[in-house]
């Protein structure tokens, strides 16, 4: 299948070739694009999956945890630049790297079982916080079949980290730790091939409207590496814990789609081009139990979704 849409991706290019009217042999430009997005990541439910071990024994521990909803906030922005190359008004090669930060809190409780001394069942309010730093690197490779469209193939490298801290209350009778506080890292990351069309469609002068569609199948992986967990006793006074995480790797595939639409102008006596529009990117997860870290993302969505901005500036070399 991949061998197909190649070959087919070199005979548009080829025929896209064969068209009169070159302007210019190199068409150079520079600038600046910003999102401003809702983030609905496919962990937002809360599933986790914790494994932890004592020290001093070896033996293992699950927790099942219950908590609600991470509540994302509406104005995650990222910023980042823009590089383009055109060959013969036919050719073009681009780079588009975003960067942003945002904050995630949410509220819950957890199920723990504890067996030593004794068998027991403890039902404990958590609060996390998390602040999370993300990344989007689109890199393409695309014909212009007319005037107004062109089909694009790329590579795409995405990912985010993110600190957490959590905060348990442990137990409110005398002589027992009161609450734990706990942090750790956790760092997600993929990449993959894409491939997509796009229209550039002339309203109005120096106006045009702007819309693209793409598919992309991504492998990725994630490592949940413990740092640290500190227990309080009633009268605050810090106790280091027991038990500590043990460095959890785990891998997935994602696949889904990109698909924008704006307006753009361009004022031609300066080299500018000012756009504006929406952004919408869709990812399904797919994961095998053995090879879940932290959270449990198999099966599950992410949606990535808002307006875009941007501002580029081209010169040109040749005629």
């Amino acid at each position: 299948m991949q061998r197909v849409i190649l070959v087919v991706f070199l005979i548009c290019m080829v025929a896209g070739l064969k068209s009169p009217a070159q302007t210019s042999v190199l068409d150079v430009s520079i600038g600046g694009n910003y999102w401003y997005n809702h983030w609905d990541p496919a962990w937002k439910d809360g599933y986790t999956r914790r494994i932890t071990y004592n020290t001093n024994n070896g033996n293992i521990r699950f927790d099942d945890f219950i908590i609600k909803e991470f509540k994302p906030k509406h104005d995650m922005s990222l910023f980042g630049p823009a590089l383009g190359f055109k060959f013969f008004d036919k050719i073009k090669l681009s780079a588009v790297f975003m960067y942003g930060k945002t904050f995630m809190k949410s509220e819950g409780f957890m199920r723990k079982f504890v067996y030593l001394p004794n068998l027991e069942l403890y039902i404990m309010p958590r609060t996390f916080k998390r602040e999370i730093t993300k990344w989007d690197l689109d890199t393409s490779l695309g014909i212009q079949i007319t005037s107004f469209f062109a089909i694009f193939g790329g590579f795409k490298y995405q990912g985010y980290s993110y600190k957490e801290t959590e905060h348990t209350w442990l137990s409110g009778d005398p002589g027992k730790a009161k609450f734990a506080v706990d942090k750790r890292k956790k760092l997600n990351k993929n990449s993959g091939p894409g491939l997509g069309v796009s229209f550039n469609i002339n309203l109005w002068e120096s106006l045009y409207l702007q819309l693209s569609v793409s598919g992309i199948i991504m492998w990725g992986r994630d490592r949940f590496p413990h740092s640290w967990e500190v227990a309080f006793m009633e009268n605050k006074t810090p106790i280091v814990a027991l038990d500590f995480f043990k460095v959890i790797h785990g891998k997935y595939l994602t696949c889904g789609g990109t698909f924008s639409t704006g307006l753009a102008y361009s004022f031609s006596d300066i080299g500018v081009t000012i756009a504006s529009g929406f952004r919408y990117q869709l990812l399904r997860y797919y994961q095998k139990v053995n090879d879940q870290s932290y959270e449990k993302i198999g099966g599950r969505f992410d949606h990535f979704y808002g307006l875009t901005v941007s501002a580029i500036y081209t010169f040109s070399f040749g005629s």
